[in-house]
């Protein structure tokens, strides 16, 4: 396997990334501010949002940093930490984090499915990255 496209698919991981952290805020986030009781505030399920946000920025700069990396014992160590990230984050969303009581709402009907997707996806590009990093010839 030629280095330039392995490099590529470093880069597709990072992709994959991306979407999990921006799109956990801009296309498929929870339930906004409610109001209760005169007070403005959030729901539980805003807390997942938040927490999947964050794992995904790391996944960000972990497959960024796998995909520039020469080494290939650290890029493949990096690659199974997003791997790692991306089943962490397909759980969070009302496993460790629970979300609204209704099973209508935004964040179970949009936010959990869509996050559980690019988790696994992400998961599964990293491994598919871990094996094309060990087979490539040359090093």
């Amino acid at each position: 396997m030629k280095k330039n496209s392995v490099r590529a698919f470093g880069f597709l991981l990072t992709a994959v990334s991306l979407a999990l952290c921006a799109g956990s805020k801009l296309l498929f986030h929870a339930c906004g501010p409610i109001c209760m009781e005169g007070t403005a505030g959030y729901m539980n399920c805003h807390n997942a949002e938040t927490a999947v946000c964050a794992v995904g920025a790391g996944m960000v700069l972990l497959s960024a940093a796998a995909a520039a990396v020469e080494h290939k014992r650290i890029s493949s160590l990096l690659a199974f930490i997003v791997g790692l990230g991306g089943i962490a984050a397909a759980i969070i969303p009302n496993t460790v984090i629970k979300l609204c009581m209704k099973e209508d709402m935004t964040c179970h009907s949009v936010m959990r499915p869509a996050v559980i997707i690019i988790g696994a996806l992400a998961a599964v590009c990293a491994g598919v990255y871990i094996i094309l990093i060990n087979t490539r010839s040359g090093e």
